[in-house]
């Protein structure tokens, strides 16, 4: 994706121009994360190179929703029978991951057919990750 049409789509999202706001599979995570009161922030534009489905800023957590069609769920999606599209999608959530972990934050990316099974299951292994961190912080010397 050039530069231009980032651009052009984080302008939209901060203007609420975009047909829609929210997939069906992040309206679901968002309700559940909701429900146990975890703060977030949807459609959140990062570095002005990306824009993330969630972010959870204080533990620097980025959560990201795949279609398993688009993300080529590779339970459903043989790497090797991939289309053009699909290919170019993993290729660029790789460079996602990797941008995003470098600079620090915590990835999680779940597939359609896993949230539309269990978005509870999901956002269990966001609170497990909330719970490590905060048992770091709380344990500072612990690691000395």
């Amino acid at each position: 994706m050039s530069l231009r049409a980032r651009k052009n789509i984080i302008r939209r999202l901060k203007n609420n121009e975009m047909p829609f706001l929210n997939t069906k599979i992040e309206i679901k995570i968002g309700k559940e994360l909701t429900k146990r009161q975890i703060s977030y922030i949807s459609q959140y534009p990062l570095d002005k190179k990306f824009v993330c489905d969630f972010v959870l800023i204080p533990f620097n957590i980025v959560i990201e929703c795949d279609g398993d069609y688009w993300h080529a769920n590779p339970k459903i999606y043989p790497p090797a029978d991939l289309n053009k599209t699909q290919l170019e999608k993993v290729k660029r959530d790789k460079f996602k991951d990797l941008y995003l972990s470098k600079k620090g934050w915590k990835i999680f990316r779940f597939f359609e057919s896993d949230i539309n099974k269990s978005p509870e299951k999901c956002v269990d292994k966001i609170i497990n990750e909330i719970k490590q961190q905060l048992k770091d912080i709380k344990n500072p010397l612990d690691n000395l």
